[in-house]
């Protein structure tokens, strides 16, 4: 049974609060009538929980009901993390936690699954519950096992490669690249070049024609 509040309903009491990242506080204030009262006196937002400790299990649980309260308990504000567990199809990374808070969008989440599955970055990725896809969004259930599947650019595949022997086009033609014979600088010889030692044949020119005279 949980401890009763003494004195009259309207009495004091003495709270000691501890807020996310801080050390417990003393707040001091009316005996609250209702949960809602409790959390506007506390100014816990509408994304915090709010614990209480509990003397027989020594842990904390969340405040359900006014009766779990008294005089001097000790309370914990607390800011709800989203967990899920993700692994690639691959199967390189198995497991893997990936965490946000209130607040994250669902562009940061899939940021953060791509980076711990260890893709590149701007990888765009599909998230699988086995065969069912599932829409990346801050409402994923809480401790949810995920596969996530990249997905191909458009008219291309995911680390696509090319293919043994294809031609390269790095700027040099497919003959340059295999022609066997280094060329030399220069303009190319022409076929009907002599060789060294061979003259030339040199027509002389003709003399033109006297006109003739009748």
């Amino acid at each position: 049974e949980w401890p009763r509040a003494a004195g009259p309903p309207m009495a004091y009491w003495s709270l000691f609060v501890q807020y996310p990242n801080r050390e417990p506080v003393l707040r001091e204030l009316l005996a609250p009538q209702s949960l809602s009262e409790l959390r506007d006196a506390l100014e816990v937002f509408d994304d915090q929980h709010l614990l209480v400790g509990d003397p027989h299990l020594g842990q904390f649980t969340p405040v359900e009901r006014v009766s779990q309260l008294y005089d001097g308990v000790s309370l914990r504000v607390a800011v709800p993390r989203r967990r899920i567990f993700v692994c690639r199809q691959d199967g390189l990374v198995r497991g893997r936690p990936v965490v946000w808070y209130p607040g994250a969008g669902a562009e940061q989440i899939e940021a953060a699954i791509v980076k711990a599955c260890g893709f590149p970055v701007g990888t765009a990725i599909e998230l699988l519950d086995q065969d069912v896809a599932v829409v990346i969004s801050a409402t994923i259930p809480n401790d949810s096992a995920l596969t996530a599947v990249p997905l191909a650019p458009e008219g291309g595949s995911v680390g696509a490669r090319a293919a043994p022997g294809a031609p390269q086009s790095n700027g040099v033609s497919r003959h340059e690249q295999h022609d066997p014979v280094p060329r030399r600088g220069g303009p190319p010889e022409s076929p009907r070049r002599p060789g060294p030692g061979v003259r030339a044949a040199v027509t002389p020119p003709v003399p033109p024609r006297a006109a003739s005279v009748r």
